[in-house]
């Protein structure tokens, strides 16, 4: 990916932003966003240097785990229909009243 495809996804993210502050305004097109790869690198970098970063998910993967290969493995699978987002972990955090909250 060069710098100015890198740009164009960055300005086009921006332009998404300006018109969802329209409540009339309706994107029909969103589904296609995720095939862009810039997406997914502009999120990585934007990650990659905060603080617990490396802090293993539910899945127990990392960031450095992260690589092209993986994110073209998922927007062909966005592409064909056989993405499958695996599972979540429900945690439950106690609170002081003693109730607890996901």
């Amino acid at each position: 990916m060069d710098a100015g495809e890198r740009l164009r996804d960055l300005q086009r993210i921006e332009k998404l932003r300006e018109l969802n502050k329209d409540p009339k305004w309706v994107n029909t097109d969103l589904y296609r966003l995720l095939y862009r790869r810039g997406l997914y690198t502009s999120a990585y970098e934007k990650l990659k240097s905060k603080p617990g970063n490396m802090t293993p998910g539910s899945d127990e993967a990392t960031l450095d785990g992260y690589s092209l290969d993986e994110v073209d493995k998922v927007i062909s699978s966005l592409r064909d229909e056989t993405y499958r987002p695996e599972p979540s972990r429900v945690i439950y955090i106690p609170k002081p009243n003693g109730k607890k909250r996901r």
